[in-house]
């Protein structure tokens, strides 16, 4: 990440976090995982630290904690309800989409990785996933230069929508609800219709 020019973190989310021997051999195993792309930087390097916040490193832990999908998911979204981020990527082997029950879990799937192959039951982080996963950030990140700009519209459509007493804020989102898409695509086309009017009533042959 950081050869794309990213500035990389990470967060242990794992039941590794909860227990202090488990926690020493993860902080011990990080530290012994050197980076190719950063020189001599170990992977312990990059947990988020802070001398403000010592929890930052890791997810707290609520109830049952890491017993299921529902359970792991909570904890990362009390994580990111302390410490908001835009642009972040969540690796588990369990599938963070679903709950148990198969529902899904309302977690957007740009900021999901499932790193197990439920074909082979093998986990990790293979080339493959790796490129997944620098796409996934990639899209989240021009996501969030369309989101501060004008959305899907054009310049010239965003200019007319100004005056729509349409939300602007949420026609911005890639999520925004079906009927405020309908309703800017309605007024936009009425604003392009009044515009072929005038044309034409100005028009010496029509």
């Amino acid at each position: 990440l950081e050869a794309l020019d990213y500035s990389p973190f990470l967060v242990v989310s794992s039941t590794w976090r909860l227990e202090e021997s488990m926690t020493a051999q993860l902080l011990s195993r990080l530290a012994a995982e050197p980076i190719a792309v950063a020189g001599s930087k170990s992977l312990d390097a990059y947990l988020l630290r802070s001398p403000d916040d010592a929890e930052a490193w890791r997810t707290p832990a609520l109830g049952d904690a890491g017993s299921s999908s529902e359970v792991r998911l909570r904890e990362i979204q009390a994580w990111l309800a302390v410490r908001p981020h835009p642009r972040y990527l969540v690796l588990d082997d369990m599938n963070l989409l679903f709950t148990e029950t198969g529902k899904p879990s309302g977690l957007d799937g740009a900021h999901f990785l499932h790193t197990l192959d439920e074909e082979t039951e093998h986990a990790g982080l293979t080339v493959d996933r790796v490129q997944l996963a620098l796409e996934k950030i990639a899209s989240q990140e021009k996501r969030e230069r369309r989101e501060s700009g004008t959305g899907r519209y054009t310049n010239e459509e965003w200019e007319l929508l100004k005056a729509s007493g349409l939300p602007l804020e949420v026609l911005r989102k890639d999520k925004c609800p079906y009927w405020i898409q309908e309703a800017a695509k309605q007024y936009l086309r009425s604003k392009v219709a009044e515009k072929s009017a005038r044309v034409c009533q100005s028009c010496t042959i029509c």
